[in-house]
């Protein structure tokens, strides 16, 4: 960590999942905070928006769906957004539902676009650069995707990865 409203946590290196770790000493990392949501299953992957402000945080949740708990009980994949810039107390401000029934696997944010992987829904792109300004998620939309299966059994595309 090293920029945005993150001075208490300066050089720090923070691990995000549900809960907030720094493990800047391996020896002797610390929580942070923990931290729950309506329908949380099994907190998976996430990724902040900016690397350089890092204020807010997309983040899925592998079985929300499979499990058919809170807003994703009906099989949409829901990417959730958090505002981080408070580690102590971060907040869920808003999510972003996908029209395709599908389990959300990763995500990595680069530029203004959210790349998702999704079983089931194969790679979705989304446009997020509405979230500073409206962390409601309303604005986000789906920009592009490959289908990689055309029919609904959940097929295995694990991930996409940063280079």
């Amino acid at each position: 960590m090293n920029c945005g409203s993150f001075w208490f946590f300066y050089n720090s290196l923070i691990i995000f999942r549900l809960n907030r770790y720094d493990v800047t000493d391996l020896t002797n990392s610390t929580i942070i905070s923990i931290t729950s949501y309506t329908g949380a299953a099994y907190t998976h992957q996430g990724s902040v928006l900016d690397p350089n402000w890092q204020e807010f945080l997309i983040m899925d949740d592998e079985l929300d769906e499979y499990n058919g708990t809170g807003i994703a009980a009906d099989g949409f994949p829901v990417s959730y957004i958090w505002d981080i810039r408070n580690l102590q107390q971060p907040k869920q401000t808003g999510h972003f539902k996908s029209s395709i029934r599908g389990v959300d696997h990763n995500q990595y944010v680069n530029g203004n676009f959210v790349y998702q992987s999704n079983y089931g829904a194969g790679l979705r792109i989304l446009d997020v650069s509405t979230v500073k300004r409206d962390p409601t998620g309303k604005g986000i939309e789906e920009v592009g995707y490959f289908d990689s299966m055309s029919h609904p059994v959940i097929c295995m595309i694990y991930a996409i990865y940063r280079c």
